[in-house]
């Protein structure tokens, strides 16, 4: 609504009148614009753009399935019906804690057990042997996997591992779910220049001239919709015009470096253009975060990380595991035939001892070039955290920095040992310029990986002084990354025949592997399907496209004087309602109008800006109007926040007395009032 009636950008927050909105805002005004073509009131639109963003990242995700698939030689019928499964992981699957929900409410399950699990508030109680669940915030808790307690309960790590069909049932139109569509153009953008046959020469950025405005202006719409995109997406962007420029000239000497001259040109040229397609938006931009700090003692058990990543690594694991076991790493680009069992044709068939013996040393002399450098990246940025951590313990003369070295290392073994050897077979793929969409698509697991690992060593500093906003927007963008890599990776497993000496064991594991993947996929659909029946009480909750549904049902007056606001209050005017804390129905007026309020929800804003130096005492003056004797001292803070209305409703009488429905009698007139409702208009 803000954006709706703003006359100017950035547009004034409804919570903190006078002050703009400190808030990458793309995302909605775009929404807001679609609001005016369409005359469709915001409450009903907002809805409507909640079903809009799913659709159009399902079309996207989609579309650059479908190209991925069909590049690496697949028939389009049957690119069409693998390319269903991306947006059916995208969109419309849970983790896997829905299994532990189950057995919670099932009434299995010790203390012990679930004191072992650590998932907080999961386990406190049995409910009835019940079939489904029963309380009715069960579903929350697949998003609060991920956190450290004490002895006590407290959470010491307490972190938010969102996914999109969360964001979707909770009903939260925020930047990081209005992204999506964004990621996945930019991901099509940069599958299509990656696979651009036309050399990174001097004449490739004047032939295409349209791609470079186009990868511009997306990257810019990507940072202006959710500025924790840019970093990753534009590296991801960058890292795979190099590979482009690399196989150009991966037979020259030290093409390794040659390869940087060109994407550094092109590079610069498309943060130039970002910069000054969206300049107001970053002259405006303000943020909370002021830098990177390490992350000590507490982690993610990998407990916590298989329960939310189960499906993706029973996809993930096995692709690899072919990469590795197949050819020695050399699929063929187009033929679906996977060499695997070794030696076939000689006259004397090998034991199995003497060919698992024989490949490995294959294995390992075929991975050994492209294992030295995967370990150089993932060993750079981990040498640099062991130091930070060593210099940490001098410094502050604690040994807990120390300490903590040890501790993490044992605890990420396996997921640095799963980025280490997605980054070998990704080189492997670069040096050896053979087949683009697989380098592409291991570019994708890749990308995800790192962003899992990173939040495990850094994280963003920011108001809640811990990793919680770390890990929530990287696992979400690597949710989004691992959707477009899995679906590719079940079209490659669909595609895998053995050949060679049979081997009733790799069949054998093959089929079992299948079969769990199934099972994954049938389990993570448990979430999405009872969390919509919990949510709309087995829809029988009265459901209606109208946001302000709810307040018409509950409370009529409330909904009648937010739709004369709606239809007779100027753009400029600043309306004024009770302040209380965040989570509850107070700031609903302003909310819901975009009309500016004094103050709204305090804890909000000040997570918003980083402090609360730019609203200090607003809180206590908004009492003092609805609540002071003193006529003089209400005029003067009225005239001073430019107050034009001012609400008087239950929750202005519940928080400042009775009185309120005369305190403004002589200072204003009567322009609304039903029942528990009134408007005052002051300042004429």
């Amino acid at each position: 609504d803000a954006s709706l009636i703003a006359d100017f950008f950035p547009p004034e927050d409804p919570w903190l009148s006078g002050h703009s909105v400190p808030y990458y805002y793309f995302g909605y005004l775009m929404m807001a614009n679609l609001t005016e073509l369409t005359s469709i009131p915001s409450s009903i639109s907002y809805n409507l753009s909640l079903a809009l963003i799913p659709a159009l990242s399902a079309t996207a995700i989609f579309g650059l399935s479908y190209n991925l698939i069909r590049s690496h030689g697949c028939l389009a019928g049957r690119a069409i019906i693998f390319s269903f499964t991306a947006p059916f992981l995208l969109l419309f699957i849970g983790n896997l804690e829905s299994v532990l929900e189950f057995i919670n409410f099932r009434g299995l399950g010790d203390s012990t057990f679930w004191h072992w699990i650590g998932i907080k508030d999961l386990g406190t109680g049995l409910f009835d042997q019940s079939w489904r669940p029963t309380e009715h915030m069960w579903w929350w808790r697949a998003t609060r996997v991920i956190d450290t307690l004490d002895a006590s309960g407290r959470s010491l790590d307490y972190t938010i591992s969102e996914f999109p069909y969360f964001s979707l049932i909770l009903g939260d139109l925020h930047p990081h779910l209005m992204s999506i569509p964004f990621i996945m153009l930019l991901l099509g953008v940069t599958f299509n220049t990656f696979m651009d046959k036309d050399a990174m020469g001097k004449g490739w950025i004047y032939n295409n001239k349209l791609s470079i405005f186009v990868t511009s202006l997306t990257l810019g719409a990507l940072s202006f919709v959710n500025i924790w995109d840019f970093v990753p997406f534009f590296s991801f962007w960058i890292f795979l015009v190099y590979f482009k420029s690399l196989r150009d000239v991966i037979y020259v000497p030290k093409a390794w470096i040659i390869a940087c001259q060109p994407v550094a040109k092109l590079g610069l040229l498309i943060a130039f253009f970002v910069f000054i397609m969206y300049l107001p938006y970053y002259l405006s931009l303000d943020s909370q975060a002021s830098g990177i700090l390490p992350v000590g003692l507490v982690g993610t058990r990998m407990l916590h990380f298989a329960i939310i990543w189960g499906l993706f690594l029973s996809i993930l694991i096995p692709f690899l595991m072919i990469q590795i076991f197949s050819n020695g790493y050399k699929l063929p680009g187009n033929t679906p035939v996977v060499h695997i069992y070794g030696d076939v044709g000689t006259e004397k068939t090998p034991s199995v001892i003497t060919k698992v013996i024989t490949n490995a040393k294959s294995y390992v002399r075929v991975m050994k070039p492209s294992l030295l450098p995967a370990s150089v990246v993932v060993a750079i940025p981990l040498f640099i955290w062991v130091f930070w951590q060593l210099g940490s313990t001098f410094v502050l003369g604690s040994l807990e920095p120390i300490l903590a070295i040890p501790w993490k290392l044992i605890r990420v073994a396996p997921l640095l040992f799963l980025t280490l050897i997605s980054l070998s077979i990704l080189l492997r793929y670069i040096s050896s310029g053979d087949n683009r969409t697989l380098t592409f698509s291991m570019s994708v697991a890749c990308l995800a990986l790192l962003l899992l690992l990173g939040p495990e060593f850094l994280r963003v500093e920011d108001l809640y002084h811990n990793r919680m906003n770390t890990v929530f927007k990287a696992y979400y963008q690597a949710w989004i990354l691992l959707s477009v890599f899995s679906s590719f990776a079940i079209y490659r497993f669909g595609s895998i025949t053995f050949v060679g000496a049979p081997n009733m064991v790799i069949e054998k594991s093959w089929l079992i592997w299948k079969v769990l993947i199934v099972l994954m996929f049938a389990v993570s659909l448990y979430y999405p399907l009872e969390s919509a029946l919990t949510k709309t009480n087995d829809f029988g909750a009265q459901i209606t496209l109208n946001g302000l549904g709810h307040i018409a049902r509950d409370d009529p007056d409330e909904y009648l004087a937010i739709q004369w606001l709606l239809e007779n209050v100027q753009k400029e005017a600043v309306l004024l309602e009770a302040v209380g804390r965040s989570w509850s129905d107070h700031g609903r007026i302003s909310g819901s109008t975009g009309i500016p309020t004094v103050l709204g929800w305090p804890w909000h804003e000040k997570q918003w800006r980083g402090s609360d130096e730019l609203f200090k005492g607003r809180e206590e003056d908004v009492r003092k109007i609805y609540s002071s004797n003193d006529k003089d001292e209400v005029l003067d803070l009225i005239k001073s926040y430019r107050v034009r209305y001012i609400v008087v409703g239950k929750r202005e009488t519940n928080l400042y007395g009775s009185g309120v429905l005369e305190q403004f009698s002589g200072m204003g007139r009567v322009v609304f009032s039903k029942g528990n409702m009134a408007i005052y208009s002051v300042l004429q």
